[in-house]
């Protein structure tokens, strides 16, 4: 950018005029830098067009005009993809069923064993005993008959071998009950 009384098309003396700051960008024939707008960054020297500034990095968010570097992470509870302008936007809180740490890029599904009710959550809630909860619950699913579920499982678990349950929501294998004589049980099951 030149302005004013430059002796040269590219000044570099700081007072004519000098190379285009990080932040910034200088279309030819500026008098002064123009800042990266909000949601953007440059974190190089020498911008000459909009174009060159780039949007905010994934998980994090630019807040201000004329940035090097994005100006925070995102906050817990929302995720970021590139070029966000705040640390909570509204159109990306973290969806039930999942969980956002600060600065996630998207969301994650809630680990087998576990669930979210809400939105905008930062991590999930263990699986109550008798309740299963595969990857992404919303909701705790009752324990199915022929099994049981004890804390923080994923998928009912299968009496054991000779045992069998027609009662949904068993929390431990004990609670299971034998076969009886002259019975054979499997998977949970009288077979």
């Amino acid at each position: 950018y030149c302005t004013g009384a430059a002796f040269s098309s590219a000044p570099r003396d700081h007072v004519t005029g000098d190379i285009c700051p990080s932040g910034y960008y200088c279309p030819a024939g500026s008098a002064v830098p123009t800042p990266c707008p909000i949601g953007f960054s440059y974190g190089g020297t020498g911008a000459r067009r909009v174009l060159d500034c780039l949007p905010c990095a994934s998980g994090h968010y630019c807040g201000v005009l004329g940035l090097s570097w994005y100006s925070g992470d995102c906050s817990a509870g929302y995720f970021c993809p590139g070029g966000q302008n705040r640390s909570t936007p509204s159109e990306y809180p973290c969806p039930k069923g999942s969980y956002c740490p600060a600065a996630s890029s998207w969301y994650l599904p809630c680990p087998n064993g576990t669930y979210q009710d809400s939105l905008e959550q930062s991590s999930c809630i263990i699986c109550p005993p008798g309740y299963y909860c595969p990857q992404g619950s919303v909701n705790p699913l009752l324990c199915t008959v022929h099994s049981y579920c004890p804390e923080g499982v994923g998928w009912p678990i299968a009496c054991p071998g000779g045992y069998w349950s027609e009662t949904p929501g068993l929390v431990d294998a004990r609670q299971c009950k034998p076969c009886g004589a002259g019975q054979f049980c499997q998977q949970g099951m009288v077979v």
